[in-house]
């Protein structure tokens, strides 16, 4: 009969597998043809067939280079795009790449936060994202959190930074009070206070000196904040998969 049954195994040692092929294809060359050939055809033209469909979804997405917040046509400083490009790419991964992740592993999920399964688009929910966090941070292991926990909640800290508490650092000129003396000096017959510095008197000098030095301190203590965070961010970076 063509559609004899193979027997095939479940499971077996390389020669088993190899003994049973040999026999079957001989014995039911017919049934092999159509239960084992095709299937394997078909299944092969299928990963092509799906190698394309994420070709053109990856082009959409944009998913071979880093992500950035600025406008195109901008000029920005290497240093400037190291930060930004890394953190805004961050943003990405857990806004759509983990929330995509929570929401095709928890049906729930889905229902909760409207998830349909994009063609070419993407589906984003921040609140998906830090929920997949959230539920990765409570895994434990023998009463201790995983490193699985540590990442996402490096992830969840360093995201909540970048969207939430870097944006609302007050500038270090409004800090230091040279944007108040600015404003003082804006019209002062010496013009601004970086004006004809020689010709202020000496309690002037030490006054703008001062505000001078406090900004510099607070555009350090910046900087090192940012180093900082970015190099938490590398720390995770085997952990920024789905």
């Amino acid at each position: 009969m063509i559609w004899n049954n193979l027997n095939k195994p479940k499971i077996g040692t390389e020669e088993q597998w190899d003994t049973w092929e040999r026999e079957t294809k001989s014995k039911y060359p017919i049934t092999w043809f159509f239960k084992e050939t095709v299937p394997t055809y078909l299944g092969r033209m299928w990963y092509k067939i799906d190698d394309i469909i994420w070709y053109f979804k990856c082009l959409y997405r944009d998913s071979h280079r880093l992500k950035s917040s600025f406008k195109k046509g901008t000029y920005q400083d290497f240093d400037t795009l190291i930060l930004d490009n890394l953190f805004t790419t961050l943003v990405y991964f857990v806004e759509v790449e983990l929330a995509h992740k929570h929401c095709i592993c928890d049906s729930e999920a889905a229902k909760k936060y409207g998830f349909k399964r994009p063609l070419f688009g993407k589906f984003k929910s921040k609140e998906a994202g830090l929920a997949h966090l959230e539920w990765e941070m409570t895994l434990i292991e023998e009463g201790e959190p995983t490193v699985q926990a540590f990442h996402a909640s490096e992830k969840y800290m360093l995201y909540d930074w970048w969207v939430n508490h870097r944006p609302n650092r007050k500038p270090p000129m409004e800090l230091s009070g040279w944007n108040a003396l600015y404003e003082e000096h804006d019209n002062n017959s010496l013009g601004q206070p970086w004006v004809s510095f020689h010709k202020r008197n000496q309690e002037e000098q030490e006054r703008i000196s001062k505000i001078l030095d406090t900004t510099r301190i607070i555009e350090q203590q910046y900087d090192t904040e940012d180093e900082e965070m970015l190099i938490r961010l590398i720390k995770i970076r085997n952990s920024l998969w789905v």
